[in-house]
């Protein structure tokens, strides 16, 4: 063996008899005072760090609630925010579809005045126009009755087109002449001028003749229909 194997080997035993702490306490001499307070190999950092593991913890644990209450009337104010939104949108609502009632009711009055107001000027000059369109109608079934002559008939044809032609103009302006077609006499659309008695109940109230035309505005009754009418009168 030689001299410098000898050195070798006398080093190897002391490397093995140093402990952790001595390795240690080699690395602690290599770093400087300030860096060494910091340094995590620190044995005052180190002994006190299972210590302070618990002191963290309490310190989360107490820190969540206070950071919970500090959020807390934040969430509270968008809450009551929300509900204020709420409450002023079913007002909006409200008001809206009042408003809209209200302006619905205001123009069916309008509506109605305005259709009241035109046949009121109308029907002074209609009804005129009626009685002339009246006059021609007893004319037409007086010469349509003298089915012997060619002139009367002549002549009923050409009455018969002039309450034609009344017919259409009043009808411009919302009026129309009507017959019921119904045989029973109906007390809300005819007037019954000419009452005949009967000992036949089954001919009570059955018409007997239409006399005059009715004259309705947009299904209002301006003037009744006249007709005669049967009444059943028992013999008894």
């Amino acid at each position: 063996m030689t001299n410098s194997q000898q050195i070798k080997d006398d080093k190897n035993p002391m490397l093995d008899q140093n402990s952790a702490s001595d390795i240690f306490n080699l690395e602690e001499d290599k770093l400087p005072h300030a860096e060494l307070e910091k340094s995590p190999l620190n044995p005052e950092n180190l002994k006190s760090m299972p210590q302070n593991v618990p002191n963290i913890e309490q310190n989360i644990q107490e820190e969540t609630p206070n950071k919970f209450n500090l959020i807390q009337p934040i969430i509270d104010n968008i809450y009551q925010a929300i509900a204020q939104l709420q409450k002023d949108f079913e007002v909006k609502v409200k008001y809206d579809e009042s408003k809209e009632r209200t302006i619905n009711a205001l123009h069916k009055e309008l509506q109605d005045y305005r259709e009241d107001m035109v046949f009121k000027i109308l029907r002074p000059l209609i009804m005129d126009i009626t009685s002339i369109y009246d006059h021609l109608q007893l004319l037409t079934k007086k010469y349509g009755n003298l089915s012997e002559s060619n002139s009367a008939n002549s002549i009923a044809s050409e009455l018969t087109s002039f309450t034609e032609e009344i017919e259409e103009i009043v009808s411009r302006y919302g009026f129309e002449f009507y017959q019921n077609d119904s045989e029973t006499y109906d007390r809300s659309k005819q007037k019954a001028q000419k009452i005949i008695n009967t000992d036949d109940s089954t001919l009570d109230k059955q018409i007997v003749e239409h006399l005059r035309m009715g004259l309705q505005y947009q299904e209002r009754i301006v003037r009744p229909e006249t007709v005669s009418v049967y009444r059943y009168v028992s013999n008894q």
